[in-house]
């Protein structure tokens, strides 16, 4: 199994290494500057490892597109307990795996073990302490404006924020992927985004879906 590390957090990139360090089966390595992560992937199966930093957030839309051309591509995001709700945007938008780092020695190697049982899971994998935190924000959570989204902009937000493609979304409406398209734009300006990225962090922050 090929680990791809692209983690920006240096500590928690090392955290990683240590943990790993002499794990049989496990082709470990780190993502290199200036190498695109399409050139670093093994075709017969990789995990790529991100956080929550920055330059990991910048990642998203690459490997939303990367997983629809790689099947077999599972991702597994790791961050501090208080980045918690980028790590369930990461889950929104394709990742399979979300650990927060307090967690990664005694869960990374269980975690890793789980996806590669098959070319994908049944449900995402979710760290207990990630889990609490989850039900804390629901349990707390105020039901803001929902920017006039109309029912068809909501069903398409709900479908973007569980990974589907333009394609998909629009073979599930019965409606083309130019008509999706479209949808996608009034939502950007309604909500006051101008990437998928915000799209689904907003729409998992505001309860929007």
């Amino acid at each position: 199994m090929r680990i791809l590390v692209t983690v920006e957090d240096k500590a928690i990139q090392n955290e990683i290494l240590n943990t790993l360090e002499g794990e049989k089966g496990m082709d470990l390595r780190v993502s290199k500057a200036g190498s695109t992560l399409a050139d670093q992937l093994d075709e017969s199966g990789c995990t790529i490892i991100v956080g929550t930093g920055p330059k990991d957030l910048e990642l998203q839309d690459s490997i939303i597109a990367l997983k629809l051309e790689h099947p077999l591509l599972r991702v597994l995001t790791i961050g501090p307990q208080a980045q918690y709700k980028h790590l369930l945007a990461w889950l929104f938008t394709g990742a399979s795996a979300a650990i927060i780092n307090t967690e990664l020695t005694t869960s990374l190697i269980p975690v890793l073990r789980q996806l590669d049982c098959g070319p994908s899971v049944a449900c995402f994998v979710i760290s207990s302490q990630l889990l609490l935190n989850l039900f804390a924000q629901k349990a707390a959570l105020v039901k803001r404006d929902d920017y006039r989204l109309t029912d068809r902009e909501k069903e398409v937000l709900t479908g973007i924020t569980k990974g589907l493609s333009y394609k998909m979304l629009g073979y599930a409406m019965n409606i083309s992927r130019e008509t999706v398209r479209g949808h996608v734009k009034n939502i950007y300006k309604k909500i006051n985004v101008s990437s998928l990225t915000q799209a689904v962090a907003k729409a998992i922050k505001e309860d929007l879906v």
